[in-house]
């Protein structure tokens, strides 16, 4: 399996849609990005991450699966691999579109897991139309931010140190530059 998220993650970076440099994101200069948002625009590797989120996913007894706006094409592999329902959120994220009712353990699909407020909101009109986010599933994370209430657990795909580990190994980045995202995961 390491081996595996190894050459996934080499992928991810040969493509571009992780990247180092310096990045200013909501007002703060970070040394990391990623363009997951572009990830249907790689086929083989929108199949390849959707294959492997379904992989950790199948011992879950979820019955649906709920995405985020810029993870619905990432949720409808996941979905298709599951044979799970998938809903996610009209365009303005006040609706979700799919077929549910009340009591639905559900999985949240998302590119990164923040706790920012429209991933908090898209959880409480989840559970409003009955869908209970049990999981959540982000492709990347580096930071570890409470849970909501009622989220049972939640697993990153791959954390950033694993991308830095990946992209100083095969020399993409040299070494000061990961040890100031490896900083910068800490803080």
């Amino acid at each position: 399996m390491v081996q595996i998220m190894t050459d996934l993650i080499s992928k991810l970076l040969d493509v571009g849609l992780f990247q180092f440099g310096a990045f200013t994101v909501n007002g703060v200069v970070q040394p990391f990005v990623h363009h997951l948002e572009m990830l249907p625009a790689y086929p083989i590797l929108l199949s390849a991450v959707g294959s492997t989120i379904a992989t950790h996913l199948k011992d879950r007894s979820s019955s649906h699966v709920l995405c985020a706006p810029d993870a619905i094409s990432l949720g409808t592999v996941v979905s298709l691999e599951l044979s799970k329902s998938l809903v996610f959120p009209n365009a303005d994220g006040t609706v979700l579109i799919g077929a549910h009712d009340i009591g639905h353990p559900t999985v949240l699909i998302i590119n990164q897991w923040r706790g920012d407020a429209p991933m908090l909101q898209l959880i409480r009109t989840a559970h409003r139309t009955g869908l209970q986010v049990e999981y959540i599933v982000s492709v990347v994370d580096g930071v570890a931010v409470a849970l909501p209430e009622g989220v049972q657990a939640a697993f990153e795909l791959i954390h950033v140190a694993q991308v830095v580990e990946v992209a100083e190994t095969t020399q993409r980045i040299p070494a000061g530059q990961a040890n100031a995202v490896r900083r910068w995961i800490t803080q």
